[in-house]
């Protein structure tokens, strides 16, 4: 993973939960599939970390 060390998944859930709020307002497919990609990256992390 790209963001090792103490409290890169919590800074990469911040950065993604915030894109995805800004997608929300203009483009809700977008939003889906952000979500459904942060999803699929939090379950690596775990899987990894």
């Amino acid at each position: 993973m790209e963001n090792d060390g103490p409290g890169g998944a919590i800074v990469c859930r911040a950065y993604h939960s915030v894109k995805a709020k800004l997608a929300v307002r203009g483009k809700p497919c977008l939003a889906k599939a952000l979500r459904r990609q942060t999803g699929r990256r939090m379950v690596a992390a775990e899987i990894h970390g």
